[in-house]
């Protein structure tokens, strides 16, 4: 049986680097840099820079938390990094993209958030309200945020930009600063026939001495912005905010009850590699546990299928004194693959997790296919023996919502096995720990 067509369209979305959207910030106390440095103050104006970094990385994130723990992203989380010009340079490295500008050689330290948010436009403008209120609170924070398809605030508001604004003339002409929207003049940095792509530095500098506010965008440009996340942030909360019922193992719903955005790294993964795909990744990670890297199983923690017996104890009385480092970092008990009990969760995940979900059809490994996939604990016998009919062949019940609910926990646990099957030590490697925040539904939120 072929794949259903719209699997290829859902395919691994996020894996296309023109679906990352991109958060800069600049800040206009930044240590100055002398060109007239010796060597030794250079390194030591190098770490002072990045000590100045780290402490606006963890004040803006203490402004932020509520709600980034309350809004659900459909792609990758929200995480902000260091980025000067050596981890630039790693980063462009590691991605094969080109530099956008021959200027960017030469890059001014700031922080940056790149988000791979597939299909959901919703993370973008809710990054784009986030900037907005951060903007507003730090004034000396100067903002860039672009995607793809580049500079998308132009895109929503285009007929209302001057007609001289362009896709080749918005290169470092387009930031927010203190909530609103800039747009640098076509006379900046000199008056000419055509508008000069003006250096990010000069930029920046221009912004930080504009205190007449000239390079603030048109009123009508501000209030369709505005009026594009209106509601923010109870909004996108709510939209972010769908429950489905699933029948996952019990280990596994602890896990996505923490961290519901797992439910992306999991469809990222669907539909699956080959079977042959799958084979040759659990035998890497039997390979790795063997030589003691992490030290995890090769039996995949995101099924029922038991783990191989434990070794058996030493004998004649032996005491291990000195544990090995594999039995030092064994997997914490909700990564463990021992059969467990099947629960019915209700899974957070935003609408569009619900629709791809839903939308995905092709052929399980037989481990998770729906004949296998067993019942809730309490739920097979009465649901079977109310008298709707029996079992059916397939493994489906009378009660088609319980099906479902099997169907969607088994693709969501294929995901994440085949996610796990390609990581290094654990499949929170899917996600940055750094990104991994704790749901609150508790949490204040500050209003739009």
């Amino acid at each position: 049986m072929e794949d259903d067509p719209l699997s290829h369209i859902f395919n691994r979305e996020l894996s296309d680097p023109d679906n990352v959207c991109t958060l800069e910030l600049y800040f206009d106390d930044l240590p100055v840099f002398e060109r007239e440095m010796g060597e030794n103050r250079k390194e030591a104006h190098k770490e002072e820079v990045h000590t100045f970094l780290k402490r606006k990385c963890l004040r803006i994130y203490d402004f932020l938390m509520p709600n980034l723990t309350a809004f659900l992203w459909h792609g990758d989380a929200f995480h902000l990094q260091v980025m000067d010009t050596e981890t630039k340079a790693a980063v462009q490295k590691e991605t094969k993209r080109p530099k956008r500008t021959e200027e960017e050689t030469e890059t001014v330290p700031h922080l940056c958030c790149s988000l791979r948010v597939g299909e959901g436009v919703c993370d973008e403008w809710f990054l784009f309200f986030l900037t907005s209120r951060l903007t507003s609170t730090f004034p000396e924070i100067t903002a860039r945020l672009r995607d793809g398809d580049g500079e998308f605030l132009l895109i929503e508001a285009a007929h209302c930009i001057p007609s001289w604004l362009e896709p080749s003339t918005s290169e470092n002409r387009i930031f927010i600063k203190e909530g609103s929207l800039r747009i640098l003049l076509p006379t900046f940095p000199r008056p000419s026939p055509s508008p000069e792509r003006p250096l990010l530095l000069s930029s920046l500098s221009y912004l930080r001495r504009d205190a007449q506010g000239r390079s603030i965008a048109k009123a009508a440009v501000q209030r369709l912005l505005q009026k594009r996340v209106g509601g923010f942030p109870k909004k996108a909360i709510q939209e972010s905010s769908h429950r489905v019922n699933v029948v996952v193992p019990e280990s596994v719903a602890a896990l996505l009850h923490v961290f519901p955005h797992f439910v992306s790294v999991a469809l990222n993964n669907l539909p699956p590699p080959s079977a042959a795909a799958i084979k040759a990744a659990a035998g890497r990670r039997k390979s790795l546990s063997s030589a003691g890297v992490g030290s995890l199983h090769s039996a995949s923690p995101f099924s029922f299928s038991p783990l191989p017996s434990s070794p058996a104890e030493p004998q004649g009385g032996e005491n291990k004194t000195n544990p090995t480092s594999s039995e030092v970092q064994q997997p914490p008990s909700v990564l463990r693959g021992e059969r467990e009990r099947a629960v019915l969760f209700p899974c957070r995940m935003t609408r569009l997790h619900y629709a791809r979900l839903m939308n995905l059809h092709f052929r399980s490994p037989a481990e998770f296919s729906l004949t296998r996939w067993p019942f809730p604990e309490g739920v097979e016998k009465t649901e079977i023996e109310r008298g709707r009919g029996r079992e059916k062949g397939d493994g489906s019940a009378a009660n088609p919502q319980l099906t479902l609910a099997r169907s969607l926990g088994a693709k969501l646990c294929l995901g994440l096995h085949v996610g796990w099957g390609h990581m290094g030590s654990s499949a929170a490697d899917a996600v940055d720990p750094g990104s991994l925040l704790w749901f609150d539904s508790s949490a204040e939120v500050f209003e739009g």
